[in-house]
């Protein structure tokens, strides 16, 4: 009898793990898992009880209180509230309770502690490290702003998937990124969640609780602003639950798919942002900007819009409802993860948008397409030169002030009086000198 049921069991995963390849499969199947258990739930245990406890309350023409002979039955019999009897009655706070004890309070003072951490940590460091390394290599104001930002992701980010990368592919051994359903082997809530999968994960849902307060306060607004609250806090919550339910392995695959895409794309941004420096374009900067915008592409298509539903969303869903393996809210879990691949294709419009205009030739160079207002780095040179036209550089400024400074101690006599015609040639020659050498240092700075 077990070796039947073993048979079946590897029978049903080898189906699935056929199925889990083709993206037809995965939306088919996924309709089918959601048909089940979003729409034939709330029908139901919600749309059944509430036609039921209309008709058992509906009034007859006489105003008599109608109550129809198979419900009559039904509660005579003392069934008629075992099948009323809603799944959120049943299960609800059972799955509640169970879930809430995985988090204690130490987890929660923890998180409190990294998200005002982080936020302090990004405020000193924009302020007392990153702003004086801005101007003092003399990147234009307009990109000065958002170089703290994509640096500061860029860092954290880095960090994430260095360390999911380690686990995954070092500990152990690339198992849960080859086979993806591994992860629910011995699956159960009495799980002790691996120290380095801890630490990993109480730094991923500190910074977005962070992340929620930055986006609003502290970075620039763009077109998806509010796009980009709605995600961090679907990663709170989604975070948090996997945490709870002891999903976190699936979890840590999730990260490490989204956080490998946030380092070309922030890379590729701060390259970007550098490439003028003191009013001179690097022309190799420009090289390295399209090769990460490709690799960038390539990233995105490949972990966000492949392999995330297909190692993470497929298995999460299909596969644990195949298995009948008791994970609480998973449905819960998979939606939110499905809201998340609708984002991911979201955000892919912009960058398949900003790729079309680059290849009709309608840009010349890559730009943020999620900023309200685009200009080229030609239009944004030309207003710079416009308005600053008459302000130098400090540099030359203390250049040409250094120099008057000589001249003045020359052309100045101790008597102040007397000046015999040749020290007044003389000094006639190195006033026309600094005159010439103020106008070619104003010609230079406007260049």
């Amino acid at each position: 009898m077990s070796t039947t049921i073993a048979q079946s069991s590897n029978e049903s995963i080898n189906q699935f793990v056929s199925r889990s390849t083709n993206y037809l499969y995965f939306l088919e199947d996924s309709y089918g898992y959601f048909y089940r258990n979003l729409i034939l739930f709330l029908w139901n245990n919600l749309a059944k009880k509430s036609e039921s406890i209309r008709s058992w309350r509906s009034i007859d023409k006489n105003g008599s209180l109608q109550t129809t002979l198979s419900l009559f039955k039904l509660e005579s019999n003392g069934s008629f509230d075992r099948e009323l009897e809603s799944f959120f009655a049943q299960k609800f706070f059972q799955q509640i309770e169970e879930i809430s004890v995985q988090i204690t309070t130490f987890d929660l003072v923890l998180i409190a502690t990294l998200s005002l951490g982080f936020t302090l940590a990004r405020l000193t460091l924009t302020k007392y490290l990153l702003r004086p390394i801005i101007e003092r290599i003399g990147i234009r104001s307009i990109e000065a702003d958002k170089i703290p930002e994509s640096l500061w992701k860029l860092c954290f980010y880095l960090a994430t998937w260095i360390a999911c990368s380690y686990y995954l592919f070092y500990q152990t051994e690339g198992i849960y990124f080859d086979h993806p359903t591994t992860v629910w082997n011995d699956y159960s809530m009495s799980t002790k969640i691996d120290g380095f999968i801890y630490v990993i994960y109480m730094a991923e849902l500190s910074f977005y609780i962070h992340s929620l307060y930055t986006t609003i306060r502290i970075d620039q607004r763009r077109k998806d602003t509010w796009t980009m609250m709605c995600h961090h806090l679907i990663c709170v919550l989604l975070i948090s639950l996997s945490y709870c339910n002891r999903s976190h392995k699936s979890g840590l695959l999730t990260l490490f798919l989204h956080d490998g895409c946030d380092v070309l794309l922030e890379t590729t941004k701060l390259i970007r942002y550098c490439k003028i420096q003191h009013g001179h374009s690097y022309d190799w900067a420009e090289m390295f900007v399209n090769f990460g915008f490709g690799c960038f592409l390539i990233s995105w298509m490949t972990n966000r819009l492949y392999l995330f539903p297909m190692k993470i969303i497929y298995v999460a869903s299909v596969y644990v409802e195949q298995q009948k393996i008791p994970v609480p809210f998973i449905t819960i879990l998979v939606t939110m993860l499905w809201i998340i691949l609708l984002m991911n294709f979201y955000w892919f419009t912009f960058a398949l948008r900003l790729l079309y205009k680059i290849v009709t030739g309608q840009i010349e160079e890559l730009e943020d397409s999620t900023e309200f207002e685009q200009k080229s780095s030609k239009d944004i040179d030309e207003s710079l030169r416009s308005e600053k036209s008459e302000q130098f550089n400090q540099n030359d400024l203390n250049q040409i002030n250094g120099i008057e400074n000589q001249f003045n101690q020359i052309n100045y006599d101790q008597n102040e009086t007397r000046f015999d015609d040749e020290t007044r040639i003389d000094s006639n020659h190195q006033i026309v000198s600094s005159n010439f050498i103020r106008y070619r240092l104003r010609d230079r700075s406007r260049r």
